[in-house]
């Protein structure tokens, strides 16, 4: 009896570190990158502009995984040189035109092809909240949809680069007329980053 029983312990002991040694473990990439942009829409001129690019990707799965990860990236830009423009009609009906800013932060779920080959791809899709502010009128925030695709070169073991394809859409309301106005904000961005585990 006293057998069987060092038997079993030694076999479930031996069960159970097989299954730890392939648990899963948290992952995260962080990068940083420049963009630019064409901005389409009523009002908004076609002059590309550029932003600064932050992210933060976290999956459940560490870099060493090597299949498809499937994670959430909270990621926010700014407006840098060159600046985008808007037009706009005063009540007088004088056509003015001046540099806006747009701050604008999402969360996206993004899906990761596996990270051991040295030319992957990646997806996402999520929303985000654009704030857009000129000299001469009041700050608008926005709700905004966001898509992207790209792909991603490994550097080396820790490092990468990506580039990335990213598109966003968002309704405004014309102050002065109430309709609804389509924006779209078509980004071509190059970023660099590391896996943090």
């Amino acid at each position: 009896m006293t057998l069987f029983l060092i038997t079993l312990f030694s076999l479930t002991g031996s069960a159970d570190a097989t299954s730890t040694q392939h648990e899963s473990n948290f992952g995260s990439d962080v990068s940083i990158g420049y963009a630019l942009a064409k901005l389409t829409g009523a009002g908004l001129s076609a002059d590309t502009h550029g932003s600064a690019l932050f992210r933060l990707d976290t999956f459940v799965q560490n870099r060493t995984y090597e299949a498809p990860k499937l994670g959430l990236s909270v990621w926010g830009q700014m407006t840098v040189s060159p600046s985008p423009t808007r037009i706009s009609i005063g009540e007088l009906g004088a056509e003015t035109e001046d540099e806006i800013d747009i701050n604008h932060a999402g969360v996206s779920v993004v899906l990761r092809q596996p990270s051991a080959a040295p030319l992957t791809g990646t997806f996402g899709v999520g929303f985000g909240r654009m704030e857009v502010t000129t000299v001469t009128s009041e700050r608008v925030a926005l709700p905004a949809f966001t898509i992207e695709a790209g792909g991603r070169y490994k550097t080396s073991r820790h490092s990468f680069i990506d580039l990335m394809g990213r598109a966003h859409w968002a309704t405004h309301q014309d102050p002065i007329t109430q309709v609804s106005e389509d924006w779209w904000f078509l980004e071509l961005a190059v970023m660099i980053g590391a896996h943090l585990r």
